[in-house]
């Protein structure tokens, strides 16, 4: 539901700044829309409001309609009344409230203005601070690109002796693995020889303790024979004093006697004979162990 009210105005004048002789001018006020039309177009209300001014219809001068008892009133008020509503009736009071207006708003425009002053040598003075550090910065940039030159440089040069170096190692790596089967090898021949030496000093064991017992049969048979020859140096003695006349007897007791020393002597022999070996296998025991 809706509603409008349209006025059509005598152009032919040109009061209206608008080149034609008649002007359609419609408020069309709905549920949800107040619309105002010109010339068949929909324009805002503030546009409608300054083309009526322009044309002198104006909200501050109500005297297009003149009231009952208004032309006495005028006639019999005082000069100043008069000038007053003369000014309100030609409609130079909406120019007077313009140019408040637009004083007020020359006054916000200088105070932007002396902002905008202000904020632009805030901005050249940036641009200042700008400039130096760009300065700076292509200087940075010139000392940075030389550093990271010189680290790649000794990166490189780094590699390259990590590289060398691995190759040593892995070269070291190989000789080591043929010294190790070297020392593998000296290894086996070490512990085979450990078996012959173990086995030749369980050998000189049994060597020793065979002469050990030959030599306990040996020093057996000395004491036995010294028992003898004691009681033949006895036996000897008494059979001088008896058969001192009788030199058959004396040549057999000799004779007896001299075999006895042969034999004593021979039994020496074979013990100092056993010593000796004894001691070599004692000595070779001990440089078996040594080894």
């Amino acid at each position: 539901m809706s509603a409008y009210v349209e006025i059509i105005f005598d152009n032919s004048d040109n009061r209206v700044p608008i080149d034609k002789e008649e002007i359609f001018l419609r408020r069309v006020i709905g549920a949800k829309k107040d619309q105002y039309f010109l010339n068949k177009k929909v324009v805002p209300r503030s546009e409608v409001v300054n083309l009526l001014e322009s044309a002198g219809f104006s909200n501050s001068n109500p005297y297009y309609i003149v009231k009952q008892g208004k032309i006495n009133q005028m006639a019999t008020a005082p000069d100043s009344h008069r000038l007053k509503l003369l000014r309100e009736v030609a409609g130079t009071r909406v120019y007077d409230e313009r140019k408040e207006e637009s004083m007020n708003i020359l006054k916000e425009t200088d105070g932007k203005v002396e902002k905008i002053t202000e904020f632009l040598k805030t901005i050249e003075d940036r641009l200042k601070t700008l400039e130096e550090e760009k300065e700076e910065l292509k200087e940075y940039q010139k000392w940075d690109k030389a550093r990271r030159t010189l680290e790649y440089i000794i990166h490189e040069t780094e590699l390259k002796e990590n590289k060398k170096l691995l190759d040593d190692l892995e070269s070291q790596r190989k000789n080591s693995g043929d010294k190790q089967k070297q020392f593998a090898q000296e290894i086996q021949k070490a512990q085979e020889k450990i078996k012959n030496i173990q086995k030749s000093l369980k050998d000189a064991r049994k060597d020793v303790n065979t002469a050990k017992d030959e030599k306990s049969v040996l020093t057996t048979e000395h004491q036995q024979l010294l028992r003898e020859k004691t009681k033949l140096d006895l036996t000897i003695s008494d059979l001088s004093d008896e058969v001192q006349g009788d030199n058959k007897s004396k040549e057999r007791a000799e004779q007896e006697l001299e075999r006895l020393k042969i034999t004593i002597s021979e039994k020496e022999k074979s013990s100092k004979l056993c010593d000796h070996v004894t001691k070599l296998c004692v000595e070779r025991r001990k440089n078996v162990q040594e080894n």
